[in-house]
């Protein structure tokens, strides 16, 4: 019977076939851009190629055998033929295998999870692990290894540890920078409580502190107290004080001079009208044990206000 073909199976041009129950056409013979691929008749009877025959033919353009809304994709446009279509494919296909990472399940064990993370670039171990300490170098490191070894156990990638590393070095640069701005404050205002409290006496008592400092402690505590900040602590410097007067008073600490170390003309002059005002004080009292060191005393109270007094260019007598 006659039937008619419409059209390629690709969506190429019509072609019509004529059948009368036989094939005209010789074993493995296909006609000029007739489409031979076996389709079901009306009889319900599915048509197969010739015996020998490619089974599709291929428009002469081969853009024609694609729909019509893919035959413009600016990808298409490097591809000049169907066998460069078939490469193209075929790349694309095997690209899609290479370097291609399966995210494990929800039961997927801790190897399969320490696979994914070193396919993403996590070090296998901590001397691979590549972070750059900080450009100051005042990092501790011992903390330092820590770090890394906790990041690694945590599978924080190489950059991303690098970068929080940065951020706290930054952070506790800063932190420690307003601690010192923060502390000097502090300081300056107790030492300005303490001249206002001790007023012109503050640089002598301050002189009488170091010095007993220095007699006791040497200079290893003077650095020690620098080192832990503690040098301008106003309550260290009151004891300080506080304890080279009470030595004064008993005779024990004197720079040699007639003048206690770090004692005031003013604290001098206090002593005196003092000790002058109490009729029963020692120094009047000629037969009292302590009436020698009370005299000794006065004499330098009163060494100390004639030296106040003498000019810084003449020699003091």
């Amino acid at each position: 019977m006659d039937g008619t073909n419409e059209g390629g199976l690709l969506g190429g041009a019509a072609a019509t076939t004529e059948t009368t129950g036989q094939n005209n056409a010789g074993a493995g013979d296909v006609a000029p851009g007739t489409t031979t691929t076996g389709t079901t008749g009306e009889t319900g009877e599915t048509n197969t190629p010739p015996e020998g025959g490619s089974g599709i033919v291929i428009p002469e353009n081969w853009k024609d055998a694609i729909p019509e809304d893919l035959r413009g994709d600016p990808s298409l446009k490097p591809i000049n033929d169907f066998e460069g279509l078939i490469k193209s494919y075929v790349h694309a296909q095997k690209q899609m295998g290479m370097d291609k990472i399966t995210i494990p399940g929800e039961h997927a064990s801790t190897e399969e999870w320490d696979q994914l993370y070193n396919k993403l670039g996590l070090p296998e171990d901590v001397e691979k692990y590549d972070i750059k300490p900080a450009d100051s170098g005042k990092m501790d490191e011992d903390f330092f290894n820590k770090f890394k070894e906790q990041a690694l156990a945590a599978k924080i990638m190489p950059g991303q540890a690098q970068k929080l590393h940065d951020w706290f070095n930054e952070f506790a640069a800063q932190e420690n920078e307003n601690s010192r701005i923060e502390n000097q404050a502090f300081i300056d205002k107790e030492v300005g409580v303490l001249k206002s409290e001790w007023g012109d006496a503050f640089v002598p008592n301050v002189k009488r502190a170091n010095a007993v400092m220095e007699e006791f402690g040497g200079t290893e505590l003077a650095e020690h107290l620098a080192e832990v900040g503690l040098n301008n602590d106003v309550k260290l410097i009151k004891m300080f004080n506080n304890i080279g007067q009470q030595l004064y008073k008993e005779g024990k600490f004197s720079d040699g001079k007639g003048e206690y170390s770090g004692v005031s003309p003013d604290d001098s002059e206090q002593k005196i009208r003092d000790v002058m005002g109490d009729a029963k004080h020692p120094y009047h009292v000629k037969g009292h044990p302590s009436h020698k060191a009370a005299v000794q005393e006065m004499t330098k109270h009163y060494q100390n206000i004639r030296n106040a007094k003498t000019p810084k260019h003449q020699a003091v007598g």
